[in-house]
């Protein structure tokens, strides 16, 4: 995952068991949801990391290609959003 000579703690080794083991997620999964974590906040948190793939989880989101659609989801739900609320302040202003 790109973290040398770092000690892991026993917390952290159970996150990577839950996400390998109980949640089967393939390494190429952990490392977006690392990469997603740095770019959100700069660095690798595991607790971070651990919420991004929980939510995965639970959303059976267990491949990239479901990641690259689900995001894409998510950016047309904002800006359908930004849209209405665009169109709501402009009713409200010629009222």
């Amino acid at each position: 995952m790109g973290i040398k000579d770092l000690e892991i703690s026993k917390p952290q080794e159970e996150l990577l068991d839950k996400w390998i083991y109980d949640y089967k997620f393939s390494d190429e999964l952990i490392k977006e949801a690392c990469r997603i974590c740095v770019k959100r906040i700069n660095e690798i948190n595991f607790n971070y990391v651990d919420a991004i793939l929980n939510d995965w989880h639970k959303n059976n989101i267990d491949s990239l290609d479901k990641i690259k659609n689900m995001t894409k989801n998510k950016k047309l739900q904002i800006s359908k959003h930004k849209i209405i609320s665009t169109v709501m302040v402009v009713r409200e202003n010629t009222i």
